[in-house]
């Protein structure tokens, strides 16, 4: 396990990747401010977080209290950083971090170069990070996030939920996003897409607050999504019943098959529940 002032880091699953430069395992290089001596010690911190890597995998883990402190750039549960090719992010858990539960991003050198492509973001639960929820940074393409929950209680207020912020070498393309259960209940929360290209979102929900500029879904579900007890996560992965969904939820038979998703057991589902339902398999495995 990894526990800092300013992090908790369990990574109670796996890990793997295969290094092309350097493949950086657990985050947080930031450091407590009377030890920082650079800024770039004093404002780099998420989780955990990958760099320069073909295909790592990170599952069943969880990251939370990552502390923001103003002026720092990173202070989120997962970060697919500078320059993954492929990456698969499944069946972890983000909470009650400072600035955002997943974060895909590169650098700003040459377009040519200096980009992120491929990275699958599914089966993972984020609830009551701050700031900003999805973070896509920079030439980000081709990404998949799916069948994920995004749960923002009445206390987190003027968050990004997403955010997809064009750097000096372009900004994200290709971002799919299906099946995942938006669950807003806080004050001024946006969505944020700058000149990103392509985005394309299908079959989610997007439940309570609607801003003005929710994301275009010509599937999407506005209704209760019927989750036993949103927001009643705790410490540990298995806190997370309350986010299964009862009979009756109009969720039930409500998802899409997503082109090319890898073997998932379904093993564990619920007599009410089908492979199509939009419930998050973190709960099920």
């Amino acid at each position: 396990s990894f526990t800092s002032r300013y992090a908790s880091m369990t990574p109670s699953g796996s890990f793997q990747g295969s290094n092309r430069e350097t493949c950086s395992r657990i985050g947080s290089r930031k450091l407590r401010p009377e030890s920082a001596t650079t800024r770039r010690q004093r404002s780099s911190g998420n989780a955990m977080f990958f760099s320069y890597c073909n295909d790592p995998v990170a599952q069943y883990n969880e990251a939370y209290a990552e502390v923001y402190e103003p002026g720092e750039t990173d202070a989120a549960g997962f970060d697919d950083d500078l320059d993954n090719k492929r990456a698969l992010w499944q069946y972890n858990y983000a909470h009650d971090n400072g600035q955002g539960g997943f974060t895909l991003m590169t650098g700003t050198g040459s377009h040519a170069t200096d980009f992120g492509v491929g990275a699958i973001v599914r089966y993972n639960i984020c609830q009551n990070n701050d700031r900003r929820t999805i973070y896509v940074s920079g030439h980000v393409k081709q990404t998949q996030i799916y069948n994920n929950v995004f749960f923002l209680g009445p206390e987190v207020r003027d968050n990004l939920i997403i955010w997809h912020r064009t750097k000096t070498n372009g900004g994200p393309e290709h971002t799919a996003y299906y099946n995942n259960i938006f669950y807003n209940l806080g004050a001024n929360n946006s969505y944020r897409f700058d000149t990103s290209t392509d985005n394309l979102f299908s079959h989610n929900v997007f439940y309570g607050n609607h801003p003005a500029d929710e994301p275009v879904d010509i599937y999407k579900l506005t209704r209760d999504p019927m989750l036993i007890a949103p927001g009643a996560g705790g410490l540990d992965r298995h806190t997370l019943a309350g986010y299964q969904l009862v009979p009756g939820s109009p969720c039930i038979d409500s998802g899409m098959n997503v082109p090319n998703d890898g073997p998932v057991s379904y093993t564990h589902l619920r007599a009410h529940e089908t492979v199509l339902d939009l419930v998050c398999r973190l709960l099920l495995e």
